[in-house]
């Protein structure tokens, strides 16, 4: 399910084909998340390629591991963000706290997200 790739530069995380994250999911994400940002000292992508739909527990997940890479000083993006999720990021992400990235703004990170 969850493969990371690390480079010099950046830290990839890739949740393959999954649709959904629910309460079950986030929780087993976010610890892997945690242990990573815990031990990066570059930026990380999560990849959410597939990713259709997070419930409100998965928001809150990601959320709480945001905040706490930006108190390690690391820098989370969320990126390949579908339409319909970006809805869901767009409506409960009031503070526009979590570092939503484009496919363009990603570039050097392509061969590893494809």
């Amino acid at each position: 399910m969850i493969s990371i790739v690390y480079n010099d530069d950046y830290v990839v995380m890739s949740l393959g084909d999954l649709r959904r994250i629910d309460l079950l999911v986030i929780e087993k994400l976010k610890n892997h998340l945690l242990h990573v940002i815990e031990n990066a000292t570059a930026d990380i992508y999560l990849d959410l390629k597939e990713v259709k739909f997070i419930d409100s527990n998965s928001f809150a997940g990601f959320k709480s591991a945001s905040d706490i890479a930006v108190k390690n000083g690391i820098n989370l993006y969320f990126v390949n963000v579908s339409k319909e999720l970006m809805e869901l990021f767009t409506l409960a992400d009031e503070n526009n706290d979590l570092n939503i990235r484009s496919e363009s703004e990603v570039d050097h990170l392509r061969a590893v997200l494809a």
